[in-house]
């Protein structure tokens, strides 16, 4: 007997997602670890997002890339940790 089920993930799915994202986080960590400068691209909705995983903190970043829409005061507070920040 067959048995679908619809849309629904199961504990399994989900605990692999999980290890696949910590695993790939690992891999972006030791990529910065050995990188000469780091930059990170990205737009406002992931500006001061929490995530299951942290990568790197701000003081290890040099450039951050991000849209026109991230606030003027979350753009001074980064650049307090010296990342040079564009706006495009």
């Amino acid at each position: 007997m067959e048995v679908k089920i619809g849309k629904f993930i199961s504990r399994c799915t989900l605990a692999w997602h999980l290890a696949a994202a910590a695993l790939q986080a690992l891999v972006k960590r030791k990529m910065i670890e050995i990188a000469e400068r780091v930059y990170i691209l990205a737009d406002h909705s992931k500006i001061q997002v929490r995530d299951f995983t942290s990568i790197a903190s701000l003081d290890e970043v040099d450039v951050l890339i991000t849209d026109l829409q991230v606030p003027e005061e979350q753009i001074e507070d980064i650049r307090k940790f010296g990342v040079e920040v564009f706006q495009v």
